[in-house]
């Protein structure tokens, strides 16, 4: 009798440590060709092996990759970026909830004591642009919050000499006013002098930008007196000089925050200015809704 023996291999040899089933086969002496197979034993069944192989598969351990110094230095800056504006984010909300700093806009709404809403000046609205001593008020004006039918609503803007400085009840705006009801009585006419002492066009596109909001039919803008001497003008009296007009919005707007007027606080502080922390800290105190003050 003579015996055919088939030795074992390795299945995917170091991968999973185990071997195939050794197999011992023999030839029968007969006539025909007749081999009788039958499994030895081993330590591992082959059924164990093919569920390592699957699970090695499904869950193949993958070397974390290196990262580059560059690439550090890219997270780390990211991380930073994103933790401090969430800290900026957390600071602005506690500030505006305890009533600290102005609102740089130039209308608020006002509800009457009969329910009606209006729009009224904001008369902190270049707070954040002028130290206490030099802030700068806006014209009253009552406007409806919805312009009624046939009304034709004018925004005069511009500084001094638009605003009629130092007597506006004789500004070029009261006087257009006074001609347009005359000239054109079937129609109402509502002109508003959005004017402001002491401002040039980098506060004023502000204030244009929130006239817009309130149904305007004509803008009149007079300005450049202040282009020199205004805030962020090469010879600017109130904020420093700056060159570049993204640079200059970028100021404006942080001035608008809350946090931007508390840093703009602290630096007069230091420098010996008084009054800066009361006049923030009572920004928020409601005014009257009452149109006549």
């Amino acid at each position: 009798m003579s015996a055919l023996r088939i030795g074992s291999r390795s299945l995917l040899a170091g991968d999973l440590g185990v071997r195939a089933p050794i197999i011992a086969c023999e030839q029968a002496p007969t006539s025909g060709p007749s081999i009788a197979c039958k499994q030895a034993p081993t330590s591992d069944n082959f059924l164990t092996a093919i569920a390592r192989l699957r699970r090695s598969i499904l869950n193949p351990t993958v070397a974390a990759p290196v990262l580059s110094l560059r690439r550090k230095i890219l997270y780390a800056a990211v991380l930073t970026g994103i933790t401090l504006a969430l800290v900026a984010g957390v600071m602005e909300m506690a500030l505006r909830i305890s009533g600290y700093g102005y609102s740089p806009h130039f209308a608020r709404r006002v509800t009457l004591p009969n329910g009606e809403k209006i729009w009224r000046e904001n008369r902190w609205c270049t707070a954040p642009f002028f130290s206490p001593a030099l802030v700068r008020r806006p014209l009253p004006f009552r406007l409806t919050e919805k312009k009624a039918p046939g009304t034709y609503r004018i925004f005069v803007l511009g500084s001094s000499a638009a605003m009629g400085d130092p007597e506006p009840s004789f500004s070029f705006a009261r006087i257009l006013e006074s001609m347009l009801r005359s000239a054109y009585p079937g129609t109402r006419f509502e002109v508003v002098n959005a004017a402001i002492t002491a401002i040039n066009s980098h506060i004023v596109r502000g204030i244009a930008e929130d006239c817009a909001r309130l149904e305007p039919d004509l803008f009149i803008v007079y300005e450049g007196h202040n282009e020199v001497i205004g805030p962020f003008g090469p010879a600017g009296v109130f904020t420093s000089f700056l060159r570049h007009e993204s640079l200059i919005r970028a100021v404006i707007w942080l001035k608008g925050t809350r946090t931007g007027q508390l840093i703009s606080a602290l630096g007069r502080a230091l420098k010996g200015e008084h009054g800066t922390t009361r006049m923030g800290w009572h920004a928020n105190v409601p005014e009257s809704a009452n149109p006549s003050r």
